[in-house]
């Protein structure tokens, strides 16, 4: 459950970084995102109980099997689950390209929820309403958004603390330097491995 959720986060003394899936229907697109949150050490993952991919076994395979090791909670409401994520002090982040609030410039600490939306109609109007922020991740290239499982990985990464130290500690650091490096501003990052995208205004990248 939510509750249960919440009190590991707390076991753990850490401040809850938690993901809403709001109607995420590609099982390949859930099982990504679950991986990324196991990956970046978030403390569970929300979904609606209809209108969702289930936790199938296309789910677990995409996921490779960080299912087994993440917290996922089925909720028949998603806009109580996130009432009850703000009483209990969660800040909550959706993503939308029209968002007011560039990811780069945003403050990004304390106990957080990214609300990830739908492929095709994004954020649902009632799960909008409740959230504190909309987000949204600059792009260069002429397409003007990136699919769900994408957009999480990035926002995951960016909420789990210092960018460069998640990506840099990777057996995959190469793959998230390719994937983040035209997305990322080199002044976020305050890290270099390999002489790349060293950041902090020194201005070094490398793919």
């Amino acid at each position: 459950s939510v509750e249960d959720i919440l009190s590991a986060a707390r076991e753990r003394g850490e401040a809850p970084l938690l993901v809403v899936c709001d109607e995420i229907s590609d099982p390949h697109n859930l099982g990504a995102i679950i991986r990324t949150a196991e990956c970046v050490g978030a403390h569970g993952v929300i979904i609606p109980k209809r209108r969702s991919a289930g936790l199938t076994a296309v789910v677990d395979k995409t996921s490779a099997g960080a299912l087994e090791h993440m917290a996922v909670a089925r909720v028949p409401n998603l806009a109580a689950a996130i009432e009850t994520l703000k009483k209990n002090g969660l800040w909550i982040y959706g993503t939308a390209a029209e968002g007011a609030n560039e990811l780069w410039k945003t403050d990004l600490t304390g106990p957080a929820c990214i609300v990830i939306g739908s492929e095709g109609t994004g954020i649902s109007r009632l799960v909008r309403e409740k959230c504190d922020f909309l987000v949204s991740i600059p792009l260069r290239g002429q397409i003007s958004s990136l699919n769900a499982s994408a957009a999480a990985a990035v926002l995951l990464l960016a909420f789990s603390g210092p960018l460069g130290r998640l990506i840099y500690h990777s057996d995959d650091a190469g793959q998230y330097i390719r994937l983040l490096a035209p997305l990322v501003p080199v002044m976020y990052l305050d890290t270099v491995t390999d002489g790349c995208l060293r950041g902090l205004g020194q201005q070094t990248r490398c793919m």
